[in-house]
């Protein structure tokens, strides 16, 4: 399969050995990179196991830094056609995959693609599923860039966990700053999430499809969770919020060439910010979550290929 995953982690051990053993038990054929900033002990014993699996087609390497730190470093080694971006706790499923493949294989104008996802809560000790929901990933067809960030600024969603055409993955990610940098972009939830996204964004018109494609596992305490609700719930941004947003901002502005894209740009860009850090009103919340129970029923109850998911949730709670 002209695939690559790539997958960041730190300290993870349990994890990768979980991770190897689905992808060799599901007969993944493409590449996987793990970018391991890992204390030294954890990355030599994570070495040591990955040796066992005799596979070729997976890269381990230490790299210290935020995860889109490590992979504009890797860009240069990826060499397949297409590329997608994975937790150490994420699983793709592997037809999925190998759909995602074969249409853009054949459908030339189509920039990256993203399918039904599911997140479920773990208990990680013993890797029991407690409960799963629904995850909405981003996509837009819009030819234009603007019209594509205009949606997301109106109705966030994350874009990046998409299978991508590696030349136009490597375009976005391109313009991540350094760990040398990193004070240009300090906010980790924007640098290490929304500036991303945004990024991805202009440079790919992303397609949905409602095929099974990824499993991710969340568990009880995780720094992404953390670091977003320290940020909605303050009244004002601090000042590496401040900085972050300015940055983000203004490297987007200079993507845009026309001028009118920029001030629309500029206009939803400053509203999506300003309401980034509001409280939610409680019934916005309510509603949120009945929608996300009866999407989760809809797709459980219309797509005949949702007992993908159930076959690989109990293969992980069985290994």
């Amino acid at each position: 399969m002209n695939i690559s995953i790539i997958i960041p982690t730190r300290n993870r051990l349990n994890d990768i050995k979980k991770i190897l053993d689905y992808y060799r038990l599901f007969e993944f054929e493409g590449k996987i990179f793990f970018l391991d900033s890992s204390n030294k002990k954890i990355f030599l014993e994570t070495k040591k196991l990955i040796k066992k699996y005799k596979n070729r087609n997976i890269k381990h390497c230490r790299l210290i830094g935020r995860p889109f730190e490590c992979v504009k470093k890797i860009l240069p080694k990826i060499k397949t056609k297409y590329v997608c971006l994975s937790g150490d706790d994420d699983f793709y499923i592997i037809e999925g995959l190998k759909k995602v493949v074969k249409i853009l294989n054949t459908q030339k104008k189509i920039d990256a693609i993203n399918g039904l996802t599911i997140t479920a809560r773990i208990l990680k000790e013993k890797y029991i599923i407690k409960r799963y929901s629904i995850y909405k990933n981003f996509f837009s067809k819009d030819d234009k860039p603007i019209n594509r960030l205009v949606k997301i600024l109106n109705d966030y969603k994350v874009p990046i966990f998409s299978i991508f055409r590696s030349y136009k993955f490597k375009k976005a990610i391109n313009y991540v700053p350094e760990k040398k940098n990193r004070n240009l972009c300090p906010s980790r939830i924007i640098h290490d999430e929304i500036l991303e996204g945004l990024l991805l964004i202009f440079f790919n018109k992303i397609y949905k499809y409602d095929f099974p494609l990824l499993l991710r596992t969340v568990p009880q305490k995780k720094y992404a969770e953390s670091s977003a609700l320290s940020m909605t719930n303050k009244i004002k941004l601090n000042k590496s919020q401040k900085k972050s947003f300015n940055y983000l901002k203004n490297l987007i502005l200079n993507l845009l060439k026309n001028h009118n894209d920029k001030f629309i740009f500029k206009k939803n860009f400053n509203k999506f910010t300003e309401e980034y850090i509001k409280t939610k009103p409680k019934y916005l919340i309510l509603l949120r979550a009945f929608k996300m129970q009866f999407e989760k029923f809809y797709a459980k109850t219309i797509n005949n290929n949702f007992k993908i998911f159930f076959k690989l949730i109990n293969w992980l709670e069985k290994n």
